[in-house]
């Protein structure tokens, strides 16, 4: 676990690099580094209210088979600890890996809602307690403005929206209700934290979306894609790529990363 600032331990999984990736079943050390070319912060996915460390194996295993050591964490989020509190758990995970391994280059990533706090932890780490800069931001079909994502689901409950392909209403009203739990400011709220992307100068940003997403479409991503550094659209994919990248995926994004690092 990883202690949070008021206390509270973060359940913590970590994916290291070896001969074979592992999963850490102990406090990782300098020694699980070694093999590593760089570490990243993982922020998973779930509607901004759901989710644990364990929930995006597949993802953490893949990026620890090539050469990355993943740090992901059951930090806290939805109504038990409204927005802002998940960035502030983050940045206290950011912060606990930069002491733990000051030698090695950090990234941080995140999955869908876990992409907006990526986004949100890289444009101002040390407002949130990280006294450290990220050398990448890698966002998975990242929930950049959660306004636009909230209208639009508002949208489809209502029968008035124009994106295809898009959710049916009752998955829309669930996935909504999820949101606004971590957002209990409602439209302001939501409009202020898009402004934590947005009005903050962004360092080496990857953005991934799929183009045939129901869950984030690409005009959510609309003010961060043209600020990213790159931009990876897969044409027939859809919200699986938060949990799920093919090879040819990871081929596009590890050389980027390791050049980000350099």
């Amino acid at each position: 676990t990883i202690p949070a600032r008021d206390g509270h331990a973060i359940d913590a999984r970590v994916y290291a690099p070896a001969t074979n990736w592992t999963v850490l079943q102990q406090a990782p050390g300098p020694h699980d580094a070694h093999d590593a070319f760089a570490g990243v912060v993982y922020a998973h996915g779930g509607c901004f209210s759901e989710g644990t460390c364990e929930s995006f194996e597949e993802l953490g295993r893949g990026f620890a088979r090539r050469g990355l050591m993943v740090l992901d964490t059951s930090f806290r989020q939805g109504a038990g600890n409204p927005h802002p509190g998940a960035l502030r758990d983050l940045g206290d995970v950011a912060a606990w890996a930069h002491e733990a391994f000051p030698d090695l280059a950090w990234g941080v990533a995140g999955s869908s809602s876990g992409g907006y706090m990526a986004l949100a932890l890289a444009a101002d780490p040390f407002h949130w307690g990280c006294a450290m800069d990220f050398s990448f931001t890698l966002a998975l079909c990242p929930v950049a403005d959660p306004l636009a994502r909230a209208n639009y689901l508002r949208a489809v409950i209502n029968g008035t929206s124009e994106i295809e392909p898009r959710h049916e209403p009752e998955r829309a009203r669930q996935i909504l209700a999820s949101q606004l739990s971590y957002f209990p400011g409602g439209d302001d709220q939501m409009w202020e934290a898009a402004g934590l992307v947005n009005e903050f100068a962004m360092g080496m940003v990857f953005i991934v979306a799929g183009a045939q997403d129901k869950n984030v479409p690409l005009h959510v991503l609309s003010k961060v894609i043209p600020r990213a550094n790159r931009t990876l659209v897969l044409g027939r994919a859809g919200h699986e790529v938060q949990a799920v990248l093919k090879d040819q995926d990871y081929d596009e994004i590890i050389p980027w990363l390791r050049e980000a690092v350099k």
